[in-house]
Order: C-alpha cells, then structure tokens, then sequence
C-alpha cells in the first residue's frame, strides 16, 4: 500500500528548520521508489529469464550429445551413434519450439 506524501506546507517547515531530516526523508522515498520499480521489473523479467537459461543448457547438452554420437561413430558403433543422433534431433527440436504447439488462445487465457 502506497504511503501517503506529507503536506507540502509541513515539508516547507521541516525543510527550513531541519534540512538534514528533510534530505534524509527525500532520500529514502527515492530509495523506496527505486526498490518498487526494480521488484515490478524482476516480476517480469525473472520467467524470461529463467526460459532463455534453459534454452542454453538444452542447447549444450545437445551440442554434447552429438559429439558423444560422433564419437561414437569414429568408434564404429553406428547403432549408437543413430540413437544419439535419433536423440540429438528431438532435443534440438525441444528446445527450440517452446510453447509454439499451444494454440495462442490458451496462452493468452493464462496471463
């Protein structure tokens, strides 16, 4: 809940006799301003985030399981590295889609 602003003819008063407590009371709305903003923002951002951080760690660990699938094959064991690969396409296919199969009308009722 908001707080409520003091009377302007109060500040006017307190900024004539005591200008450090009027500076100090300036300086900690600005302070509590600047924390709601960045809370409003993290609310935000912070989903976002979190699915760019998978789409990463998807990513490596795909680019990891080809190699383990080319190594594989140098070893000659095509019938691992055709799984791996077999596995190496549906990861890289579920990273990159998403929620891109949800119809938009079901995303858009969840927000």
């Amino acid at each position: 809940m908001p707080e409520q602003p003091p009377d302007p003819q109060q500040l006017a008063l307190l900024r004539e006799k005591v200008p450090e407590v009027y500076a100090m009371w300036v300086d900690v709305v600005q302070k509590r301003n600047d924390h709601e903003l960045w809370q409003s923002k993290k609310a935000i951002r912070q989903p976002y985030l979190l699915a760019r951080l998978g789409q990463v760690f998807g990513l490596v660990a795909v680019l990891g399981v080809l190699v383990l699938g080319g190594y594989a094959l140098y070893l000659d064991h095509a019938w691992i590295a055709a799984f791996l690969g077999a596995v190496d396409v549906i990861g890289l296919a579920a990273v990159f889609n998403g929620n891109q199969n949800q119809p938009r009308r079901e995303r858009n009722q969840r927000t």
